[in-house]
C-alpha cells in the first residue's frame, strides 16, 4: 500500500502536533506531602507548580524518571512558605521564583554545586 504525498504531509504535520502537545504536557509527583507539578524538557524536569500544607518544603532532585534541573515560578506569590532547600540537581532558578513570597525567611542552597542564574530574594 502506497502512501500519497499529501497523506505523508498530513501524518507529519499531526506527529509534530502531538510532539508539541506531549512535550509541553504538565505531570505531578507527591513527594513527603508535597504535590510538585513539573514539566519535562530536554529529558529533564523543571518544578512549575507545589501545592503544600506545609511552610518548610524540600524540593525534590527527581520527579517520576526525571531530574529536576530547574525551577520555574511554582513559588511565586506563596506566602505560607518560609524555608526552602534547594538540591544539588539545581542549575537554574527563574527570576521570578521566590517573588511575593513574604513569609521567606531561609533558601538553602549549600548543595548546589553549580548554577547558572541566582534570582532576587526580594519581597514582590
Amino acid at each position: 500500500m502506497q502512501i500519497s504525498r499529501t497523506n505523508r504531509i498530513l501524518l507529519f504535520a499531526l506527529g509534530v502536533v502531538l510532539s508539541m502537545i506531549w512535550q509541553a504536557a504538565a505531570y505531578t509527583a507527591t513527594i513527603d506531602g508535597a504535590t510538585w507539578t513539573y514539566e519535562v524538557v530536554n529529558g529533564n524536569a523543571v518544578i512549575t507548580g507545589v501545592s503544600s500544607d506545609s511552610s518548610d518544603l524540600k524540593v525534590p532532585s527527581k520527579v517520576g524518571y526525571y531530574k529536576v534541573t530547574s525551577i520555574s515560578t511554582c513559588f511565586k506569590y506563596n506566602t505560607r512558605i518560609v524555608s526552602i532547600e534547594v538540591p544539588s540537581s539545581i542549575t537554574g532558578i527563574d527570576d521570578d521564583a521566590f517573588y511575593g513570597c513574604q513569609n521567606l525567611t531561609t533558601v538553602t542552597l549549600s548543595a548546589v554545586k553549580n548554577i547558572d542564574n541566582v534570582p532576587k530574594l526580594g519581597m514582590g
